[in-house]
């Protein structure tokens, strides 16, 4: 009876030893790889104003490239001192939140469907971006983008080199309501 026990207990840790064996994690998606991509056109590119804060420009745009892969970025940078044409601002970003609102952040997103937030996509497959550094620098009237982001342990590097020209869509920032309102009487009262 002792043999037949250990026989048995033999055979189900060894059939739970097979079903734990190293393989393919069919519930998350690989990452993507770490080969540098080429983006050669951009669209959406689109200039908020002082949409979420005073004192920095919201700028949204999508990278891509011809194997259809894309990058949609979202940034804080300086307000465009001419709304007509605005124009990038220069220098490094780091990885920010929309609640920072800092000059030269691009907004991390939490998931791959988030509305707002820097995203990459190889083919159909979104990878939320979630830390690194874009360099950008100007010369004429061309861009620069030297990429290195994050996504979970992967790491996305990719450039840029083009004109980057952003559709004016200005939103002021959100405004604080008065906390304490005074009736229209009252107003009128003191004129």
């Amino acid at each position: 009876m002792k043999k037949l026990l250990l026989l048995a207990s033999t055979a189900v840790t060894a059939a739970l030893m097979v079903s734990c064996s190293q393989g393919t994690d069919t519930t998350t998606p690989p990452g993507p790889t770490t080969d540098g991509y080429t983006f050669t056109t951009v669209s959406d590119a689109v200039y908020y104003g002082e949409k979420y804060a005073e004192g920095s420009g919201f700028y949204t745009f999508t990278l891509s490239d011809a194997d259809g892969n894309k990058m949609r970025i979202d940034c804080f940078g300086t307000v465009a001192s001419n709304s007509n044409n605005p124009r990038f601002t220069t220098g490094t970003y780091e990885a920010g939140t929309l609640d920072d609102r800092t000059v030269r952040t691009f907004v991390t997103a939490d998931s791959a469907t988030a509305e707002e937030g820097t995203i990459f996509w190889k083919g159909s497959e979104a990878y939320p971006v979630s830390g690194g550094t874009m360099k950008v620098s100007s010369q004429g009237g061309s861009y620069k983008l030297d990429i290195e982001f994050t996504s979970g342990e992967t790491t996305i590097t990719s450039t840029f080199y083009s004109t980057l020209k952003f559709e004016r869509t200005p939103q002021g920032p959100p405004r604080i309501e008065d906390p304490t309102p005074r009736p229209a009487t009252g107003i009128i009262g003191d004129y």
